[in-house]
């Protein structure tokens, strides 16, 4: 499973370091893209504006995934880009 979500007035290249040290892997962009800092295409083609797509983090999951793991990635997510 994967969710984009974007950060309002970021880069999400920014945030990657410091949601990796709060042990939640993110990646910005595409997985097609990995380890490229080119802007998404897929998130370009969507119609997504250049600011969006700057500011936008790719999270994936897999199982088992719990509530309570959502939850407590949230908690340190909101600490970090409050």
């Amino acid at each position: 499973y994967n969710a984009n979500v974007t950060v309002a007035n970021t880069i999400a290249g920014d945030l990657l370091v410091k949601l990796d040290m709060a042990g939640i892997a993110v990646s910005a962009g595409s997985a097609c893209y990995a380890r490229s800092y080119a802007p998404s295409p897929v998130l370009q083609a969507l119609g997504l504006s250049q600011e969006r797509v700057r500011g936008s983090l790719r999270f994936s999951f897999g199982k088992p995934l719990e509530s309570e793991d959502i939850k407590e990635a949230l908690k340190r997510i909101g600490k970090i880009i409050r």
